[in-house]
């Protein structure tokens, strides 16, 4: 009985544990599923702190990549602000400062279409105007073909007696004093008689009974103005660039009163005599071999179709025996293609991509060579822009670039004093050469550096791209190491376009690039404009006004010594110096 009563004790013991472990099993699966909620909440945040995690992990990498894309925006701002500060310092000094090509004492020689080689456009060596060559004092100019005036200055009666006694002086001598220039400028009418004659003779076969002597004819038919003063108006406005109103201004002193519309409709019909000559010399100018070519902006103010602005621009082409002007409506490279299409020869140029697409495209045998004078405006200007660099920039210019002239102008004297074959030439050819290829290299060596500055960079990059054209001239010594001869023949006609406003109409401006042409081309050849328009002037009167039926002997390299000493300038007021061989 104990016994049983044991085993219902330890059975109802175990019952109990058996619920007391229940029960905390139920309170554990309860506490299980309260911490697996706990989790399923912390796997969530932490789900979402990922998400954050990975949202501020993006947005830090964009923060960078702005970041870097602002610095790099910064830096390109001071480079932007470095370059502007250096362009603003370039142009204070293009219009403030002093020109670095007017230099003194360089060494010089005579170069292409009797142009001087040197640093710049410096007049050469002498530091005064009143200077020769060699520092001496030029001759005086000689006026003895001039028209000797005499003019005696007397006393006045009243003077000729004593002023006591009142007795006559008597006459002594004159006193002669020395010349002075003097110039009288007046304005005539000119009335022509013809004279006639009768026959007193009564011969069948002598023609008509009364003979009168020709008409010397008008150069505009039915026009009142005659020669001279057509001949004023042009070369007042197109030799010495003087506004037309300017020119009337003055006559009007004289007494002359013209009006301005009657001298426009003169000079488009002038224009139509003149046409002729200027493509004589065009042509003339196709069959050189050697030109100088730039470009500068001129004004034509009529509308014209497919021409939205006012912007036009005259070309120049100076070779030995011509210079000519031709007007565009662009500065595109068609003008090339229209003066020296199909061509054989060499361009001396600045940089300017029209050029390089005229080589390109073009059917002739052209080549370039590149402006020296553009190269060392580049170091020059660097060196002002930027201070820090200036030491080195100025090595360049005043070192480097100088002794590249000097053995330049070293191998055109030996050129033209020896020839081509001569000892002389050949020891000067060669170490011009090694002067050219030893700058070349030092370039290269700076480029490589990889600290060098980006400005230096650049110059130096730009003297790369155009090297072969700048190496033109070792190969060709006639060749001018710069292109300042086609800069000095556009200084008239961009003192026309400052002084009278380019042109009002087309046909006028087709008219200046004409004159330019025909004026400067006979300069060129020392013939005196003024001699030669009264020439061809007078034989277009003799021809009706028209022009005269061979143009030949009017062009100066078909004209004897005779006729161009005849037409000869007494002295030169050009830079052109002698007229070509």
């Amino acid at each position: 009985m104990a016994y049983i009563l044991e085993s219902d004790l330890s059975i109802e013991f175990i019952h109990k544990q058996i619920a007391a472990l229940q029960e905390q099993n139920h309170v554990l699966q309860g506490q299980n599923r309260i911490l697996q909620e706990q989790n399923h909440v912390l796997q969530g945040q932490n789900r979402i702190l990922q998400e954050q995690n990975r949202t501020l992990q993006e947005q830090n990498s964009a923060l960078q990549k702005q970041n870097i894309a602002f610095q790099a925006q910064l830096d390109k701002r001071e480079q932007v602000i470095l370059e502007l500060q250096a362009n603003f310092t370039t142009l204070q000094n293009l219009l403030f400062g002093k020109s670095s090509e007017q230099t003194q004492n360089e060494p010089t020689c005579s170069g292409n279409n009797g142009e001087t080689a040197s640093q710049g456009s410096g007049k050469g060596s002498g530091s005064k105007g009143s200077q020769g060559k060699k520092g001496g004092r030029r001759k005086r100019r000689d006026h003895a073909k001039l028209p000797l005036v005499e003019t005696t200055i007397d006393l006045a009666e009243d003077k000729k007696k004593c002023p006591c006694c009142g007795l006559d002086f008597q006459y002594l001598n004159d006193v002669e004093e020395g010349e002075t220039i003097e110039i009288e400028v007046k304005g005539y009418r000119k009335k022509i008689r013809r004279r006639s004659y009768a026959r007193k003779c009564k011969c069948p076969d002598a023609g008509p009974k009364i003979i009168t002597t020709e008409s010397p004819g008008k150069l505009i038919p039915k026009g009142s103005i005659g020669t001279s003063v057509w001949i004023k108006m042009l070369l007042d406005k197109f030799l010495f660039y003087v506004p037309t109103y300017r020119t009337l201004d003055q006559m009007q002193l004289e007494g002359i009163d013209l009006a301005q519309s009657t001298i426009n409709d003169g000079m488009f019909k002038i224009k139509n005599l003149l046409e002729p000559i200027y493509q004589a010399i065009c042509e003339k100018n196709r069959q050189e071999d050697r030109w100088n070519t730039d470009e500068t902006g001129w004004l034509v103010q009529e509308k014209i179709e497919g021409k939205d602005s006012t912007r036009w621009y005259i070309w120049v082409f100076k070779a030995a025996f011509t210079v000519v002007y031709s007007l565009s409506s662009t500065r595109s490279a068609d003008t090339l293609f229209d003066h020296l299409a199909d061509v054989n020869g060499t361009i001396s140029c600045d940089r300017y991509s029209a050029y390089k697409r005229f080589v390109e495209e073009t059917s002739g045998n052209i080549s370039l060579s590149y402006c020296w004078a553009h190269v060392r405006r580049d170091y020059i200007r660097l060196g002002k822009s930027y201070p820090e660099y200036r030491i080195w920039a100025t090595e360049v210019v005043e070192t480097e670039i100088r002794l590249l002239y000097q053995f330049y102008a070293a191998r055109r004297v030996a050129y033209e004093a020896k020839g081509g074959d001569s000892e002389e030439f050949k020891n000067a050819q060669k170490t011009f050469a090694e002067a050219m290829h030893a700058f070349h290299g030092r370039r290269e060596r700076e480029l490589d550096q990889p600290d060098l500055a980006d400005c230096q960079r650049k110059v130096n990059e730009s003297l790369m791209e155009h090297w072969h054209g700048l190496t033109e001239v070792i190969h060709n010594p006639e060749l001018d190491m710069d292109n300042n001869a086609a800069e000095r023949a556009l200084r008239g006609p961009v003192i026309g376009r400052k002084n009278f406003w380019g042109s009002m109409m087309e046909w006028s401006g087709q008219l200046a690039v004409i004159l330019f042409t025909i004026l400067q081309t006979w300069m060129l050849w020392g013939v005196n404009p003024k001699k030669w328009l009264e020439w061809y002037f007078k034989d277009c009167m003799a021809n009706k006004g028209k022009v005269p039926e061979s143009i030949v002997k009017y062009m100066p390299w078909n004209m004897t010594k005779e006729t161009l000493e005849a037409l000869s300038i007494e002295c030169s007021i050009t830079t052109a110096s002698d007229p070509p061989p």
